[in-house]
């Protein structure tokens, strides 16, 4: 898995054109997984794209409410004129599956809408910026999504909550069919570092 979409080859994804839900079949085999960051620039009347050096990102998708996403920026100082230039943008992550002939399939996983970035500045990494972007994610039509390789399940409060293998196509409101059990999902959390791949879902 390779986080920092700078290192990644191919054809680049035009963020601010691709906006559409991708529910295409995920691959059964691939060569690994990768995840590009992008901040549009389009409503600042910008041509392009900027694409961001993630190092890691956490959601927490809404149906109701703002979703919020969280990203991390190591030697952010480079980009900081061309952020400030995309005020208005959206920050999307991309997940993006990598097959044996080089070719790579892409699913949006989140998008908000731009709201504040934090810089720090100290030790190895030098400085590190975190952007944090708000903003409605709920799709107009929902979709029936099956997962796969639970391995976390808890009922509280009435309410199911599972740990499975991310699926990028799944958006709250969409009905998790999981090892026989179906429910309509209310949240989901990511949590994504070079160690790390979390995601969890609770229900309506």
């Amino acid at each position: 898995m390779v986080i920092n979409g700078g290192v990644i080859n191919g054809t680049a994804i035009n963020a601010a054109s691709s906006s559409g839900r991708n529910l295409e079949a995920l691959p059964r085999m691939w060569v690994a997984t990768r995840y590009r960051c992008y901040l549009t620039g389009e409503a600042d009347g910008l041509p392009t794209d900027l694409e961001l050096p993630i190092s890691s990102f956490q959601t927490r998708l809404r149906l109701t409410g703002d979703t919020v996403l969280t990203t991390v920026i190591k030697g952010v100082d480079a980009y900081i004129d061309a952020i400030e230039a995309r005020s208005s943008g959206m920050l999307q992550v991309w997940r993006e599956y990598v097959m044996f002939d080089g070719t790579t399939l892409p699913f949006l996983m989140v998008e908000a809408a731009f709201d504040e970035i934090t810089t720090h500045t100290g030790g190895r990494a030098g400085s590190t910026g975190v952007l944090t972007a708000r903003g409605p994610f709920a799709p107009n039509i929902t979709e029936i999504i099956a997962l796969t390789t639970p391995i976390y399940y808890s009922f509280s409060g009435g309410k199911r909550r599972y740990r499975c293998e991310l699926d990028p196509r799944l958006r709250p409101g969409d009905t998790a069919l999981i090892n026989g059990d179906e429910l309509v999902v209310d949240t989901i959390i990511h949590i994504v570092d070079v160690k790390t791949t979390i995601m969890e879902i609770s229900e309506v």
